[in-house]
C-alpha cells in the first residue's frame, strides 16, 4: 500500500487583461497576467471518494483570482496578497499556498518575456 505524504492542487496559467502597474500609461491599457496557485492539503478523503464536497472546488480560487485581478493595482505583490488572503478564508484544511502572479511584457526599455512574483504562506 503505498504511504501518502504531501498532496497539492495547482491551477497554472490562469490568463487575466488587467491594468496594473505604477505608471498611468500602464493603468490606462491592459495587460496579459498569468496568475499560478498552488495549495498544499488534506486531499486524501477525495483520492477516495470522488465526490467534490471531500476537496477543494478549485472553480472557487480561479473565481477569487478572477475577481481580484480585475480590481487595479500598482504592485502585483499587491495582487498576490490579495489574492492569497482570500483562498486562506476558504474553509478546506491547507498547509500551504503558493502564489505567483506574471506580468508579460513589461513596459520596460528592453525586450523582456515577463516579470514575476512568488510568494509562500504557511496556514
Amino acid at each position: 500500500m503505498l504511504k501518502q505524504r504531501k498532496q497539492k492542487l495547482e491551477i497554472r496559467d490562469m490568463e487575466f487583461m488587467g491594468s496594473h502597474g505604477v505608471y498611468e500609461f500602464e493603468k490606462q491599457s491592459l495587460n496579459k497576467f498569468l496568475v499560478t496557485v498552488t495549495i498544499w492539503g488534506e486531499f486524501g478523503m477525495a483520492m477516495t471518494s470522488d465526490n467534490l464536497e471531500d476537496t477543494l472546488d478549485y472553480s472557487l480560487v480561479y473565481n477569487i483570482a478572477k475577481e481580484e485581478m480585475a480590481v487595479s493595482a500598482d504592485l502585483i505583490e499587491h495582487l498576490a496578497k490579495r489574492i492569497g488572503d482570500r483562498i486562506a478564508r476558504i474553509e478546506f484544511p491547507m498547509e500551504e499556498i503558493y502564489l505567483q502572479i506574471t506580468k508579460c511584457e513589461p513596459p520596460l526599455e528592453g525586450k523582456v518575456s515577463n516579470t514575476n512574483f512568488e510568494v509562500r504562506y504557511s496556514l
